[in-house]
């Protein structure tokens, strides 16, 4: 685990933050005891020790679209896991990047039709998303590059559209490696891509502090990208 066991920011006073803080397996969650963890928290718990932010988790019910228009709306000051497409660099200012994930397409254990990179098996799938993800448009190419169709189905967030694929509803999801999977197989995997925390477009004072924050761990915690990965993905 990373343990950073000095505070390096300086001492000025602590500035409160609300953060979005949705609910998704392995990157942000909170147990029937309350106690929060993932690679997300624990990137927030590092930056506040390198910076003199504070953080108050909002959204564990939101969905990601609604915390994306949560952020717009200035009712959170950050999120923590955007990818970068050109639309939303007009709405959002992005930090220095905070880590790497990967497109997957998963279906049930127990759908023994669907092979990995048999596109002959996908043609005709219908296939789950999440609505206004960059992974949709991503995996739209993906399918072009491969020539097989699919029906596509969108959902809301991650637990209906998980349900949905647990239910038979749907023949495959397309989500990010950096979920926790259960009773599911990855069949593709693809289109590794960084991803940011990310504020107003307009707030550059708290996207500075952000950056300097990630710059002080870049100097003393090593590679803390991949432990933090290691930490909440690898380990069973």
């Amino acid at each position: 685990p990373i343990v950073a066991t000095t505070a390096y920011a300086a001492k000025d006073e602590v500035e409160t933050i609300r953060v979005g803080f949705f609910h998704f397996d392995g990157y942000h969650d909170i147990s029937d005891q309350g106690v929060r963890s993932g690679y997300g928290y624990q990137f927030l718990r590092l930056l506040s020790r390198y910076t003199n932010l504070n953080f108050e988790y909002v959204g564990y019910d939101k969905s990601w679209d609604e915390m994306q228009k949560m952020l717009e709306n200035g009712e959170i000051d950050m999120v923590t896991s955007m990818h970068y497409t050109a639309d939303r660099a007009q709405r959002f200012g992005f930090s220095t990047y905070i880590g790497f994930s990967n497109t997957i397409m998963t279906v049930r254990n127990d759908n023994t039709t669907i092979k990995s990179e048999n596109y002959a098996d996908f043609d005709g799938m219908k296939v789950g998303f999440l609505e206004n993800s960059s992974r949709n448009e991503k995996f739209r190419t993906y399918a072009e590059d491969h020539d097989f169709q699919y029906k596509p189905v969108y959902f809301e967030d991650q637990e209906e559209m998980t349900d949905a694929l647990k239910n038979g509803e749907v023949d495959a999801i397309v989500t990010s490696n950096l979920r926790k999977l259960s009773q599911e197989r990855i069949i593709e995997e693809f289109d590794t891509s960084k991803f940011y925390a990310v504020v107003k477009k307009e707030n550059e004072e708290l996207l500075s502090k952000i950056n300097y924050g990630i710059s002080q761990m870049d100097i003393y915690e090593g590679d803390w990208r991949s432990k933090l990965h290691y930490n909440n993905y690898d380990v069973e």
